[in-house]
């Protein structure tokens, strides 16, 4: 409902009473932490206005002056990708088009202010960037200077330690065993909504180590990982999904076997019924004297009209045949001795044709 990873994002995000804020956090040219999401500021910025040459240069390349110097709401005004402008006062308006890039340094004081948590997702900047070695350790100075609980913090547990980072919320990113995690005093794990299993959210619950699921934004999948014991879900819709007062729908273990099993019941008594009515009728055809008598008569019938049918069309070709036998050999034989015609040469039959064709000597 408002620009992406500008203050006024997470100032609403605040309100609407969230766990924490996730944060992607890049490093610009002169070592300054800023939050943005893409690797270039083409999508949210108006860089094609301020430096139309460098619309796909990486953000990194900037320093945090110059990324200081883009308007990092007006395109969301422009675009409503959430279609909500056409419900904003013109002083929501106002504040939305005034947003800019914002520093990590900022969000980290508001987190601080308003007592959330706040997970790091650290971007690696381009080699020419001289902090491309030491961008965590930029990062951490950032937070050391706010003051903030490092508790608050939910630092990856696959980047930069330190004696310092210790002390934040240790967070894993892909699966361990919970004997591992424990070894890696690893007490939170962040995940996308599909890789974790239920057998191992539920193990992570009994070994206290704390859930958070992305990306959620819809009413029956924030319904079941809440009935899963997850702690929390990162989502774009946090207005929406914080007035879910109670899961959408939700079966113990016990009420879902049960109708799972009266169902299968149930399907296997009508399969089983319909298979008994269907042989009974089957087996009253097979062996029913009468039905067996009827059919017997109707074939003979068939039969007999048959053979009745082709014996009357053999019958018309041997007469047709005979006729025109006799008038082939009067036309064969005029002007020509008796003797000859009583004395053929030879004959034969064309059963293709059907009829009998004979030769007679000219």
């Amino acid at each position: 409902i408002a620009p992406e990873n500008t203050l006024v994002a997470f100032q609403i995000a605040a309100n609407e009473s969230v766990y924490g804020f996730e944060s992607d956090v890049q490093i610009s040219l002169d070592g300054i932490p800023f939050i943005l999401h893409d690797k270039t500021l083409r999508r949210t910025t108006n860089i094609e206005e301020v430096y139309p040459d460098r619309v796909d240069d990486d953000a990194s390349t900037f320093t945090f002056d110059e990324l200081r110097k883009l308007n990092a709401g007006s395109w969301f005004l422009k675009e409503d990708p959430m279609g909500v402008v056409g419900s904003l006062t013109d002083k929501a308006k106002e504040i939305y088009n005034n947003q800019t890039i914002m520093s990590l340094e900022e969000l980290i004081d508001l987190a601080h202010l308003t007592g959330k948590n706040v997970l790091i997702d650290i971007r690696s900047p381009v080699k020419e960037n001289r902090y491309y070695y030491t961008v965590e350790k930029q990062v951490i100075d950032v937070i050391s200077k706010t003051g903030i609980p490092l508790k608050q913090i939910w630092w990856f547990s696959k980047v930069y330690h330190s004696a310092y980072t210790t002390n934040f919320t240790q967070t894993g990113t892909s699966y361990l065993p919970v004997e591992d995690l424990v070894k890696l005093h690893i007490s939170n794990f962040n995940a996308r909504y599909d890789s974790l299993s239920e057998d191992e959210i539920l193990q992570y619950l009994e070994s206290n180590i704390t859930t958070n699921v992305y990306l959620v934004n819809t009413y029956w999948l924030f319904s079941l990982y809440w009935c899963l014991g997850v702690q929390s879900v990162t989502t774009d819709e946090c207005h929406v999904l914080n007035k879910i007062e109670k899961p959408l729908w939700h079966l113990t273990p016990g009420t879902y076997l049960m109708t799972w099993v009266s169902v299968d019941i149930i399907s296997a008594i009508i399969i089983i019924t319909i298979l008994i009515v269907q042989w009974v009728r089957l087996l009253g055809t097979r062996f029913n004297p009468e039905t067996i008598s009827l059919h017997s008569q109707q074939t003979m019938t068939i039969l007999t009209d048959q053979y009745h049918s082709n014996s009357r069309t053999m019958k018309e070709k041997l007469l047709f045949t005979a006729d025109q036998l006799e008038e082939d050999i009067l036309e064969a034989t005029e002007g020509v001795s008796n003797d000859h015609i009583d004395s053929p040469t030879h004959h034969y039959m064309n059963t293709a044709a059907d009829t009998i064709v004979i030769s007679v000597p000219q």
